[in-house]
């Protein structure tokens, strides 16, 4: 949905170069204003669903990281940072649109806002990338929940996406917002991962219903004998400490 919007409605791919002048940017959005402001609303749909993508992905390295899930919790994290910044390069190219009778150095700081949200958080994006494929492999079960070159995808497409953060020192050649490394690689990067990982999600979403013990988390807590009358103490203490002493059966 928001790929769709971007390129056919809004025609923000390929991305209106940097090296452009205030009046040619101006001119730009004048000329697609209604283009622009009808598929930024339709991409700011689409982008609702990359919160709810994370934290689907987020439940099942969770249970590939077991008892302290701090990866999947930092990916969290660095997800409403990376989608974050795509719902504010939407507002600002749509309010570029929404007013093209501004001066033409509004319209352009809009317009240079709106790329640097797209392209600069992507440091944001990489390290969600690099959580994600850490927590995968480090499932030592003897059958992961995920494919082990699942997570190494991962790290790659975090470390493919770093020359984005090269974009301000440039407005020409592959390192310019609209140059090979900071946009185009990034962006074919990314959209193999968001499909590469909804597939591992579906994946291990069937294997749960066909075989749950297979994805049953590793470090989850053993179930407790029940108390008895003579080591009710002993035995709740032990409770509270996470784990049960086996003379107290």
């Amino acid at each position: 949905m928001f790929t769709v919007a971007m390129i056919f409605i809004a025609h923000m791919v390929p991305p209106l170069p940097p090296s452009w002048t205030s009046a040619q940017v101006l001119d730009f959005y004048t000329k697609h204003s209604l283009a622009v402001r009808a598929g930024t609303a339709i991409m700011m749909m689409g982008t609702a669903f990359g919160f709810t993508w994370s934290g689907s992905v987020a439940v099942w390295t969770a249970r590939a990281e077991g008892a302290m899930p701090v990866l999947s919790f930092g990916q969290l994290v660095c997800a409403a940072w990376s989608f974050g910044g795509v719902y504010n390069a939407i507002v600002d190219f749509s309010s570029a649109a929404f007013r093209s009778d501004r001066p033409e150095q509004i319209v352009s700081s809009l317009n240079d806002h709106g790329w640097y949200w797209i392209v600069m958080p992507g440091s944001c994006a990489e390290l969600q990338c690099i959580l994600i494929g850490l927590a995968i492999l480090f499932d030592k079960r003897t059958d992961p929940i995920f494919p082990r070159w699942v997570g190494y995808f991962n790290i790659w497409a975090g470390v493919l996406q770093i020359p984005g953060a090269m974009m301000p020192f440039f407005k020409t050649g592959p390192f310019a917002w609209d140059g090979l490394f900071a946009f185009w690689v990034p962006l074919v990067v990314f959209s193999l991962w968001i499909y590469v990982d909804t597939w591992a999600v579906l994946r291990a979403i069937r294997r749960e219903v066909t075989s749950p013990t297979v994805t049953a988390g590793r470090n989850e807590t053993p179930k407790h004998p029940p108390c008895t009358r003579t080591a009710r103490r002993k035995c709740c203490r032990a409770r509270q400490g996470f784990g049960y002493s086996s003379s107290a059966t």
